[in-house]
């Protein structure tokens, strides 16, 4: 019988078998062939191309650069990178060229740097209605929101301030406490329009980024229930590297009305993944 597209030698048995074949006729085992073993997967669509490829034969994309033992090179920083990843592990920056229409948002899983969450939570709090402020020395932060928002629900005009410092961990209860009450203490001076005690709610997010935290940072958080007059203080620990974000989980009871809508908020402000 003749096979019309050409003959492929089995590696291990020496028997000839039909070029398009992946197992041998004769003994069973896997072909090896040039192209299975030079041949790089396209992480847009999965089409396999030769090593070395700019572009994906199936879809045009473009191939990122391969490193040792398949990876993919960061074209800012020259780390290596698992192939199929949209950001650089080690400096958070995007690895692969964004095609016309993509989106520039990318939601960030475990494994985020401190950069690429901070990029990623400003477009958060742009899309929320936040506006990005001048951070003031004494505070020492990454960035500084503040939105100004009438609901009806919390007596009229709701200023919201949100500050996000990225402190290389562990952090503990301490340290949290300190910087939650600095973020408020800023935000009730620079809230604006009426007096501190004057019926204006005010809502503070002080958000510290971080690689790890302390055993007493939970219990802290489960704790701390500092009473502001028509103010809320609502401290946040995110770690990337983890794609963890923790605050308060329980709600004493004369809280339940406000503190239940401001964590709602905290989760789709601030959840990883």
């Amino acid at each position: 019988m003749a096979w019309e597209d050409g003959m492929e030698k089995c590696h291990d048995c020496g028997a000839e078998n039909p070029d398009f074949s992946k197992f041998c006729i004769a003994c069973g085992k896997a072909i090896k062939t040039e192209a299975t073993t030079s041949a790089v997967r396209c992480p847009a669509c999965g089409t396999e191309v030769p090593s070395g490829a700019k572009f994906c034969v199936g879809c045009g994309k473009p191939i990122p650069a391969q490193g040792a033992q398949g990876k993919q090179i960061c074209p800012s920083c020259s780390a290596e990178n698992e192939i199929g990843g949209t950001f650089c592990t080690n400096c958070g920056s995007r690895l692969q060229e964004i095609s016309q229409g993509e989106s520039m948002e990318s939601k960030p899983a475990a494994g985020t740097t401190f950069p690429h969450y901070v990029s990623f939570l400003d477009q958060k709090m742009t899309q929320a209605g936040f506006d990005s402020l001048d951070v003031p020395p004494v505070l020492n932060l990454e960035k500084l929101f503040r939105r100004k928002k009438f609901d009806l629900f919390k007596v009229g005009l709701v200023t919201t301030f949100c500050g996000v410092k990225c402190l290389n961990g562990p952090v503990n209860a301490s340290q949290l406490k300190s910087f939650s009450e600095n973020v408020f203490d800023y935000a009730v001076r620079n809230k604006g329009y009426l007096a501190r005690n004057a019926l204006q709610p005010l809502v503070v997010y002080p958000v510290l980024v971080t690689s790890s935290h302390h055993d007493d940072i939970l219990q802290f958080l489960d704790s701390y229930w500092p009473k502001h007059w028509m103010a809320f203080e609502f401290p946040v620990v995110i770690e990337p590297p983890a794609g963890k974000v923790l605050f308060h989980q329980s709600t004493p009871l004369w809280r339940l009305l406000d503190f239940e809508s401001i964590k709602k908020e905290a989760e789709r402000l601030f959840t990883i993944g």
